[in-house]
């Protein structure tokens, strides 16, 4: 059975390319800002030559705890959580996932046979204990040559790009509204939607395929390398230019009615009022000469974009107040001490806070029937007060969840 690992990292908040900014033609260039926060995520990502996937592990920047508001409430339970003060991989990272993620989600598979793990040569695939594991249950590793991921490594010949394309898409649904910075649970979910989309039996099979591994076939990378791009080619490429709108005539400045623009981006209020102005007075008058005729339509299509924007404005505020929402049921996540462990699973994860909130529930209830006992008269009220800020301090502590080793 042959596998193929590969960590990619995303700076969360950065949308991607696939994204649309609507403006007018005649614009030359156009921006849209992104969000200032880019912290770094990376995904652990494995698939197998039969075109089937193992659990992603997802690696978030973080201290010793991995919050339950980072995780999206209707995420796959078999996923895999860690974090580090830098949010990319490490040796300890590597050798947990070895141990806790390739092997017990392979071992069936392979039935007993030998199993071969690709990958690059980044120092978490060849450190001792790494290989040392490997050796005792009967893996092999193979690490691809130096700077050649982009011809031998199938995950970047033929899935990256659907998924980050993907992503993209989900991002750009939160980041189109103006948020300013993005939740590790949002990105989270936009990965979870964007991961089936990319990481397809078909485009595993074909990823495999076109890194000339599976079916073997070296013929296929030597001949990209031959290849390369020709001289015209790169000519034609670096001198290929966006196609520029002829800019429109200037307005003439005869009448009010041709000072109203075309478009209510370039609308000025006062201009309008006085126009209408205008156009009241002959109205009344019975004046319907060129100017006013031709203002009448003008008139009408500025009315029909104005109503647009104020649709693409509700929506938007829509929109933006579902992602605050959403974030306000996130916020109240519980923390999970990762205590000589490196990474948690999912159902593990909403194990120990279960686990957790019912502590704090017992505690709370033996703690309300000692009061009972304890206090009568006017003595009572002090004293109850002072041992609800004590429980409240109690709830704190007990949402703190350490995961011990076996």
């Amino acid at each position: 059975m042959t596998m193929i690992i590969l960590t990619v990292g995303f700076n969360i908040g950065v949308r991607g390319r696939s994204s649309y900014v609507i403006c007018r033609a005649t614009e030359k260039q156009i921006y849209q800002a992104e969000p200032g926060r880019t912290e770094w995520v990376t995904v652990v990502e494995c698939i197998c030559g039969d075109g089937s996937t193992i659990p992603p592990l997802v690696i978030f920047k973080g201290q010793t705890t991995v919050q339950t508001a980072w995780i999206p409430p209707d995420m796959d339970k078999d996923w895999n959580w860690a974090c580090n003060s830098k949010g990319w991989t490490c040796n300890a990272i590597g050798e947990e996932w070895i141990r806790g993620c390739f092997e017990p989600s392979t071992r069936n598979k392979a039935n007993g046979a030998t199993r071969l793990l690709i990958a690059d040569g980044h120092g978490s695939h060849v450190t001792a204990p790494f290989i040392r594991f490997c050796i005792d249950h009967d893996i092999i590793v193979l690490l691809l040559p130096p700077h050649s991921s982009h011809l031998t490594q199938p995950l970047d010949v033929g899935i990256f790009s659907p998924l980050k394309q993907k992503m993209a898409q989900q991002l750009d649904c939160i980041l189109r509204y103006g948020v300013s910075n993005l939740k590790k649970f949002e990105w989270a979910n936009s990965y979870r939607i964007a991961r089936p989309v990319g990481m397809t039996a078909s485009n595993i099979e074909s990823a495999w395929s076109g890194a000339g591994l599976f079916p073997y076939m070296p013929q296929k990378v030597i001949r990209r390398l031959k290849a390369g791009l020709s001289d015209t080619e790169t000519a034609q490429l670096m001198m290929s230019t966006a196609i520029i709108g002829t800019p429109p005539p200037p307005s003439p400045q005869s009448n009010r009615f041709n000072l109203v623009p075309a478009t209510p981006s370039q609308l000025d209020s006062t201009v309008l009022r006085s126009a209408n102005e205008v156009l009241l007075n002959n109205i009344r008058a019975g004046i319907l000469d060129t100017p006013t005729r031709a203002y009448i339509p003008k008139l009408a299509a500025l009315s029909e974009q104005l109503r647009a924007t104020n649709i693409l404005v509700q929506h938007h505020l829509e929109e933006l107040g579902a992602i605050v929402k959403k974030r306000k049921v996130m916020v109240q996540g519980k923390r999970v001490v990762l205590k000589d462990q490196v990474l948690v699973t999912t159902e593990k994860l909403y194990e120990k806070v279960k686990a957790a909130e019912e502590a704090t529930k017992n505690r709370k209830q033996s703690s309300g029937r000692g009061k009972t006992q304890r206090a009568s008269g006017t003595a009572q009220t002090s004293i109850d007060n002072v041992e609800e800020v004590q429980e409240e301090n109690a709830v704190v502590i007990l949402d703190e969840i350490e995961v011990l080793v076996a």
